[in-house]
């Protein structure tokens, strides 16, 4: 709620809710969910084979489900790792500011402190 959304974070949160409820049903009902810019869901499935169709059943054969997200449109792997990269170099080409501040890609390095300093004992000022 907080990118210029005009909705509520409990307003976002509900909508959100009752979509997983939605889409986990469907999925449980055997079809796939496209969520346009986002993936497709759908469900995997590990099985054991099976002599003949008879001797197969959900208990001794099935022998695991899984939730597959496959990304689509604007959220696949190759614009992810784009924007990645994009961005890494947009950092790389920050302009620096004299005189410290910068990400230490100067020459100069950093002074280091005189361990010899602050060891010195102040005045007394009643004397």
């Amino acid at each position: 709620s907080k990118h210029n959304s005009p909705y509520s974070s409990g307003v976002i949160k509900g909508v959100l809710t009752d979509m997983v409820d939605c889409i986990k049903e469907l999925l449980l009902d055997g079809k796939s969910v496209k969520i346009d810019d986002l993936a497709i869901f759908g469900v995997g499935i590990r099985s054991k084979a099976a002599e003949t169709l008879e001797e197969f059943s959900l208990e001794k054969n099935i022998t695991g489900m899984r939730l597959k997200a496959r990304a689509t449109g604007n959220l696949s792997t190759t614009n992810l790792k784009l924007d990645s990269q994009l961005k890494q170099q947009a950092e790389y080409q920050k302009p620096t500011t004299p005189g410290g501040g910068g990400s230490g890609s100067g020459n100069t390095p950093d002074p280091k402190p005189n361990p010899d300093e602050g060891d010195e004992e102040a005045p007394d000022p009643t004397v």
